[in-house]
């Protein structure tokens, strides 16, 4: 088996995004409609890595709203990370 690659985390800058829930969440008595989502752009420092040869270039998907449609999900988590691509490559380009 082949060793998994070590990535050391220098930094973490974490972006926050209001998100408005699909369904309610219940917790106890208290219910969410809308909550902050916490977020950290990791795409570019991958590809930096990649680029440096300290990443093999395969990353995992977990889909944010999950519909029991294989293939679907599969293609939206595509396009995501193809659109997250496509930004980053334009703001190199600017």
């Amino acid at each position: 088996m082949a060793e998994a690659p070590r990535i050391r985390v220098r930094e973490v800058a974490l972006h926050e995004r209001p998100v408005k829930l699909r369904l309610p969440f219940r917790f106890g008595v208290v219910t969410l409609t809308e909550c902050p989502q916490a977020f950290a752009p990791i795409v570019g420092a991958l590809l930096r890595a990649e680029a440096r040869g300290d990443w093999p270039g395969v990353v995992a998907v977990e889909p944010f709203d999950y519909v029991p449609d294989g293939p679907g999900a599969a293609a939206r988590a595509i396009g995501y990370l193809r659109g997250i691509l496509e930004g980053l490559e334009a703001r190199e380009a600017a």
